[in-house]
């Protein structure tokens, strides 16, 4: 039996950015957030309330706690833009001028029907072939993958036995503590309740339009896996292999409007080998009509021996995401 241990910097470094990932997985658990219904005489006197009873339409000024959150949109779509992320910080003065890694981003999100049944399937790919980044990340039938193909730095990130994640495909899993060999399912419905929680942070203007900027936040644990399928607890406090990490993702959508995610910064411990990297996703093109989402032969299940070299699977376990939100607030 063979145990496949991953290194804090080389695990987190092929989450999305995700991330995306450590949103996608850790936010499978999350409830359903109601939202009290709004009320026309919470607006009295306001410039959203017209004077014959009525509301405007005008939910640009509607209260942050009304506004409505970043979702990712349930029906066939896909986004198209730019990526773009900084080098590796190592304290020289040079640093902070060198140019940011640009590549290509494209995100869709597909109802497409299997010999399993039928899913709704969201893919996230940053750069390309031709690129020098080109990570690709998806949920794909309820379960989260991540390749890392291409990394921009000279060493990319490395498992604890000397070779590369790269080309590797990593299954991320919620771990399930009633049933620990049946992980929960990881889907763009759990991804979205995670989002609920999401916070205004404020309105800005980009490009002459009124944007909402949100933040979310993660606080996660992560453990590889046992091979073959024993699982290891990450919320365990004596797991000597769960790493603690942070992500948080700020969230630009159009005022009034759950989506299209205009541009998002992502940042924390779960973005590339420098603490100080972030990473910006800019969507300028948006179609109805996305290519077919396809699972890389590098995550086929039969694929879980190192043998298989570059197309080893590997498993990680996540605990559920637990938002930085204090129980109360802080006394004077």
């Amino acid at each position: 039996m063979k145990m496949i241990v991953i290194s804090s910097k080389s695990l987190l470094s092929q989450t999305l950015v995700i991330i995306l990932a450590s949103i996608f997985c850790t936010s499978a658990l999350a409830g359903d957030q109601k939202r009290s219904q709004v009320s026309k005489h919470d607006f009295e006197g306001s410039d959203i309330f017209n004077g014959n009873g009525k509301f405007k339409d005008n939910r640009d000024n509607l209260p942050a706690s009304h506004q409505k959150r970043p979702q990712i949109p349930k029906h066939d779509f896909e986004w198209t833009g730019t990526f773009r992320g900084n080098e590796p910080f190592n304290g020289n003065d040079e640093d902070l001028f060198a140019p940011q890694v640009v590549g290509q981003l494209t995100v869709r999100g597909k109802w497409q029907t299997s010999e399993n049944g039928r899913f709704f399937n969201l893919y996230m790919e940053m750069g390309n072939e031709d690129s020098d980044t080109w990570v690709e990340n998806l949920i794909y039938e309820d379960k989260l993958y991540s390749i890392t193909h291409k990394w921009h730095t000279v060493l990319p990130p490395i498992l604890p036995d000397g070779s590369s994640i790269l080309g590797k495909c990593f299954q991320n899993q919620v771990f399930n503590t009633e049933n620990p060999l049946e992980p929960l399912p990881i889907t763009v419905d759990g991804f979205n309740r995670g989002l609920a929680s999401a916070r205004l942070v404020g309105r800005e203007k980009i490009g002459g339009k009124a944007m909402n900027h949100f933040r979310h936040t993660c606080l996660a644990k992560a453990a590889p896996q046992l091979i073959p399928f024993l699982p290891s607890d990450p919320g365990d406090t004596n797991n000597p292999i769960a790493i603690s990490f942070k992500v948080f993702s700020d969230i630009y959508v159009p005022a009034g409007r759950s989506y299209p995610w205009t541009k998002w910064l992502q940042f924390g411990d779960g973005v590339g080998p420098d603490p100080q990297q972030d990473e910006w996703f800019l969507v300028n093109k948006s179609n109805r009509h996305p290519d077919d989402i396809i699972l890389p032969d590098q995550c086929e299940l039969e694929n879980i021996w190192p043998i298989f070299g570059d197309k080893t699977l590997i498993f990680t376990q996540y605990t559920t995401c637990t938002n930085l939100v204090p129980s109360k607030e802080p006394e004077d």
